[in-house]
């Protein structure tokens, strides 16, 4: 669905230790497998290769205030494919 590389950014984190962690993909983690960004205001993480597609990447729920923006860009094929849906793809 989506293109490489995933960016985000944090904008604000008031709790330390909140935020995005990897882990290897296809099981649960072990003790020491998962890794905790460090974020803070301006820290920014580009997903590609191995962090993107061997390592599941998430967000648990969050203790304070936590604001980060996401670049992601669709594949053409899934954009004709939502547009398309959409009735906005025009024929021919």
């Amino acid at each position: 669905m989506f293109l490489e590389p995933v960016l985000s950014v944090i904008l604000r984190c008031d709790a330390e230790g909140d935020g995005l962690i990897l882990w290897p993909a296809g099981r649960k983690p072990q003790s020491g497998e998962v890794f905790a960004v460090p974020e803070r205001p301006g820290c920014a993480v580009c997903l590609q290769g191995a962090s993107r597609f061997e390592f599941v990447h998430s967000v648990p729920p969050v203790s304070d205030c936590r604001i980060s923006m996401s670049w992601r860009w669709f594949k053409p094929e899934y954009m004709r494919l939502l547009m398309d849906q959409a009735g906005l793809l025009q024929p021919g």
